[in-house]
């Protein structure tokens, strides 16, 4: 573009692109409005123009047409980070962009990829070590069990799911406790947290999330149902990597209350929500408890490691 478009501009330019069929040239649009917008220090417009690129991605999932959708969100993935100036290691880059494409997840926010690389970078750790099943609680729409359950299967061309399970009631958040509203001074996102904490935040149809795993990985085991009864689907397994994501204090403690007995030597459970008052209270009381050390990333998760490898902290590279 070469002078200052208004944001509608901006974005009927890309809807006239992507209509006539020219997904990259809607995409270019897209960011020439972005660099613009971020110039001029207008952060609404420059989110308003992230919408639109996940609508552009989101669109090739409506369609199942998933290869050009991987394509699509890998180029808009490579240039926000170029943007922000930061990079992902390439072949985590090409799994989340994936793993999105295959959910119909928006690729936004970016800060989600970094925390995403961590998770996997401790998964390839743990499983190039230790045996045993794989759990995910909370998944949304299936992305960051679908970049796990791609990264195995890079090294296991034959795999198909088996031993690999999803818990989640597939009807949002629970109510939320006294435990899960304590912020401190150090919780810069208390604002936001409180806005996703409504019960019934975060659902997603159990029929969807079903359709987005089984269709590359027919054999995971999919569990509705509330925690810690659902738990009882997986009773005499063992367990090497345990992926909590349940925001709020109760559903992680039971869910560290019920894994880590049954967690694999070497074993690791790891929270996305090292963020939220509630999961970072459970994760700290039951590590004082157990006499576990505790440790963080830079991405706000926290992890656990069972025996010999909880001697043996280290960055997640």
């Amino acid at each position: 573009m070469a002078e200052d478009f208004t944001l509608q501009e901006v974005l009927s330019d890309a809807d006239a692109y992507f209509a006539a069929g020219d997904a990259r040239g809607a995409i270019d649009v897209l960011f020439q409005g972005w660099d613009q917008f971020e110039t001029s220090g207008m952060d609404g417009a420059v989110e308003t123009v992230r919408l639109a690129l996940g609508r552009i991605c989101h669109a090739f999932w409506v369609k199942r047409d998933f290869e050009t959708g991987t394509r699509i969100t890998a180029m808009v993935v490579n240039a926000a980070l170029e943007r922000a100036r930061r990079t992902v290691e390439p072949e985590f880059a090409a799994v989340y962009a994936q793993a999105a494409a295959a959910t119909g997840t928006s690729p936004f926010p970016l800060r989600r990829i970094f925390r995403h690389q961590n998770l996997v970078r401790l998964f390839r750790r743990v499983c190039a070590q230790v045996a045993g099943d794989v759990v995910e609680c909370g998944c949304a729409r299936g992305l960051s069990f679908m970049e796990l359950c791609l990264s195995f299967s890079k090294h296991h061309p034959d795999w198909s799911g088996e031993g690999f399970h999803v818990f989640d009631s597939f009807e949002g958040l629970s109510e939320p406790s006294e435990k899960d509203l304590a912020f401190d001074a150090s919780d810069a996102d208390a604002v936001q947290i409180v806005r996703n904490m409504l019960p019934g935040n975060f659902a997603v149809a159990f029929d969807l999330v079903r359709d987005n795993i089984h269709r590359r990985f027919p054999r995971v085991e999919l569990h509705p149902g509330w925690i810690p009864s659902a738990f009882s689907a997986v009773s005499g397994r063992s367990f090497r990597f345990v992926h909590l994501d349940v925001d709020l204090y109760q559903p992680t403690l039971d869910s560290l209350d019920y894994f880590f007995p049954r967690l694999a030597d070497g074993g690791a459970i790891i929270t996305d929500d090292y963020n939220w008052p509630g999961a970072r209270t459970a994760f700290e009381e039951f590590c004082a408890r157990h006499r576990l050390q505790l440790q963080t990333t830079d991405t706000s998760q926290a992890f656990v490691l069972k025996g010999s490898a909880a001697a043996q902290p280290g960055a997640l590279a």
